[in-house]
């Protein structure tokens, strides 16, 4: 199977920040953020004299930690028979790319329906048949290529075929609700890692993508209702929620890895041929007990002194380059002494994380274009993992022609434009 690192995979890490917060330092910062989930007795209203089937993972949480499948399963007038289960696990901890078979929570002697089964994807009959609503409560990070996109509507699709509704118990996209950038996807890219014809960063929580992938690709068939978020503001990424985060997959352990995952997680899906000409996106590395995936991007043949220093030279706002090596313990060149640079988000108002990584992809072209493989397909006609990610051929082909990055970037701004008119009918919070 292909290797994937990026698209999920997570600790269960839980910890709290200190990168700078978004909003104006002289703006009163509220820190009452309440997820749908917070809102109980809402979430009760909408599910009672129901039976209750709840995709989740880890990352499903209430503001005091408490799982969702505990808020639920506890809670006298929510009947939940069934949790579906995305790739990762339930517990968040299997590793990219692993199938999963469906289960038992051996805690709560609840039926575990697995989304990323061997072969078989998705909501079946079965696995819907003792429910009559689905139930979403998983933290996603404001990416199209995590596959908790594709699951999500796998759900609206599970609403139309088998009658069920949809209940999204809303969660903030910890980008921030502004961000939109990257090319669309094109059609003939539908897959796991891109179900729908989205930008890569797509600047919506999952309660509005809910709405847009309804509304622009289901002609409204589907029966989907959100619970809200309270206080949230599209302005806010993580950090200024106030919130601790948890852990969505074994590589997503804290908000650093979210935040850059969009930069550094593209490149590192290209295998670009033998490992001697691949990238580590830091995938592998661990630093004080925690891995630091998509902070690092390096190779044992590259200089990472020359990379600092041509990223400084782009003027990039909001992130901070700065040459470290280390050795990964797993994944790409283990064992191995790999030069490169790490990444550092510092303003997130500023900071164009896939933009971002437009540029030091093109950086590590005309540094380094002996030691990388363009790899348009990995065999037959099989895209390569990072033209399955871009949704296109396109980029990588302007980024192979010598293209600078302002004109790679600039070529989809109208496709941006487009889309964020279709957008805005979806949005729910200002």
């Amino acid at each position: 199977m292909r290797r994937r690192t990026f698209l999920g995979c997570m600790g269960l890490g839980i910890l709290g920040l200190t990168i700078p917060v978004s909003l104006d330092k002289n703006e009163v910062l509220d820190r009452s953020v309440k997820f749908g989930i917070d809102n109980v007795d809402t979430v009760v209203d909408v599910l009672n004299g129901r039976k209750v089937g709840l995709m989740t993972n880890k990352s499903g949480v209430n503001s005091g930690l408490e799982s969702s499948i505990d808020v639920l399963n506890n809670h006298s007038d929510v009947n939940l028979r069934a949790l579906y289960g995305p790739e990762h696990g339930l517990g968040g901890d299997v590793e990219a790319c692993e199938a999963i078979a469906n289960g038992e929570d051996s805690k709560r002697k609840l039926p575990v329906y697995s989304l990323f089964k061997e072969g078989a994807n998705g909501f079946s009959r079965e696995s819907v048949e003792d429910v009559d609503v689905i139930a979403v409560d998983i933290q996603d990070i404001g990416v199209r290529s995590y596959t908790y996109v594709t699951n999500l509507a796998q759900a609206l699709e599970a609403s139309i075929k088998y009658g069920k509704e949809v209940v999204v118990l809303d969660r903030p996209n910890p980008l921030n609700g502004n961000k939109v950038e990257g090319p669309i996807l094109e059609e003939r890219f539908v897959s796991e890692v891109g179900y729908h014809q989205t930008p890569y960063i797509y600047g919506m929580t999952f309660g509005e993508l809910a709405g847009f992938f309804n509304g622009e690709f289901y002609n409204n068939l589907a029966d989907v209702s959100v619970v809200e978020l309270k206080n949230w503001k599209r302005k806010m990424n993580w950090v200024d929620t106030g919130k601790k985060w948890v852990g969505t997959s074994p590589n997503i352990p804290k908000v650093e890895s979210v935040f850059v995952c969009p930069t550094t997680g593209p490149i590192g899906e290209g295998s670009y041929g033998s490992e001697d000409y691949g990238i580590s996106e830091g995938v592998g590395i661990v630093e004080n007990g925690e891995r630091i995936s998509f902070e690092f991007l390096g190779a044992p043949w590259i200089d990472g002194k020359k990379l600092e220093e041509k990223m400084k030279g782009y003027g990039l706002e909001g992130v901070r380059f700065k040459q470290e090596k280390h050795v990964p313990v797993f994944q790409k060149y283990v064992g191995r002494v790999c030069d490169g640079v790490r990444i550092k988000v510092n303003n997130m108002d500023n900071y164009r994380p896939f933009d971002t990584g437009i540029y030091l992809f093109c950086g590590l072209r005309d540094l380094f274009r002996d030691r990388i493989e363009f790899q348009d397909y990995v065999h037959q006609m099989a895209p390569s993992g990072f033209n399955l990610v871009m949704g296109n051929e396109y980029v990588l082909d302007r980024i192979r022609e010598g293209v600078e990055p302002e004109e790679i970037i600039d070529s989809w701004s109208t496709d941006l434009k487009s889309f964020k008119g279709k957008r805005k009918n979806y949005l729910k919070y200002e």
